[in-house]
């Protein structure tokens, strides 16, 4: 782990254990990440009248005695492969991130947790990609194709869903902020999304502004049977083709 001092907050489990989340005391990134996710809950799926769909999904799955396979691309300290291992009791998060310091960090908090982390970044081809330092905080680490820091591997969701037997771990979550790269995520190869019922990303577009950034990504989610609902720096997509079945779809207007 990087040399820098580290403390810790206590967070609560949804099995009512408390456990310490540490991170960077100079890192105002950190600090950040922690107040999205665990105090505004940035993944928090209530909101939404189709996560009871979802929830009932999850449910007939596990019924079965199979699990559900979350990815986190882009998982940075493990704050939301923790978070999102709270969602149910069957999940399994395959948290993937590719910067040094970000990544030790995470295997440190998401230890004994139903968490694999794994120190790549997700690309729509596997080979080998360039991690830079924009300069915006432990946060905003990029991957390209140019030269960069240092390289890291490049990962394809197929690559993930080989390490998973997918007749006992279905996908249910996709969560993705990979600073960017999203652009070459959904370049090609892109026939993954059909198995996740929910698909949580951030856009990039104002950060890398006259780029088209969200345009690969929009063309893929557009050609499909998708519910696609903004909030907050997120959009949450959900799956209709697979989630129709499940639960109640609509709700009263107020």
């Amino acid at each position: 782990m990087e040399d820098r001092q580290l403390t810790s907050i206590d967070i609560g489990l949804s099995t009512g254990l408390r456990r310490p989340f540490f991170f960077r005391a100079s890192s105002a990134a950190d600090k950040a990440v922690i107040e999205q996710i665990f105090h505004m809950q940035h993944y928090n799926l209530s909101p939404y009248p189709l996560s009871q769909n979802l929830k009932e999904y999850a449910n007939a799955v596990t019924a079965r005695d199979d699990s559900l396979l979350v990815v986190d691309a882009g998982a940075n300290i493990g704050a939301s492969a923790i978070y999102l291992t709270q969602l149910h009791p069957r999940i399994h998060v395959c948290a993937v991130e590719p910067e040094h310091g970000n990544f030790s960090l995470l295997k440190t908090n998401c230890t004994g947790l139903p968490i694999t982390p794994i120190q790549a970044a997700v690309a729509c081809e596997v080979g080998k990609l360039w991690l830079s330092d924009p300069g915006v905080g432990d946060w905003g680490f990029r991957v390209s194709h140019s030269t960069g820091q240092y390289e890291v591997e490049a990962i394809t969701m197929n690559d993930i869903f080989a390490r998973f037997d997918l007749q006992k771990y279905r996908p249910l979550i996709c969560k993705i902020d990979i600073e960017g790269s999203e652009k070459d995520l959904f370049r090609a190869n892109d026939a993954w999304i059909d198995q996740f019922p929910l698909i949580v990303i951030e856009l990039h577009d104002w950060l890398l502004p006259g780029t088209s950034n969200s345009r690969n990504f929009l063309k893929a989610i557009s050609k499909r049977n998708f519910d696609v609902v903004y909030r907050g720096e997120n959009m949450f997509c959900f799956n209709n083709d697979l989630l129709s079945e499940f639960g109640p779809t609509q709700t009263s207007r107020r």
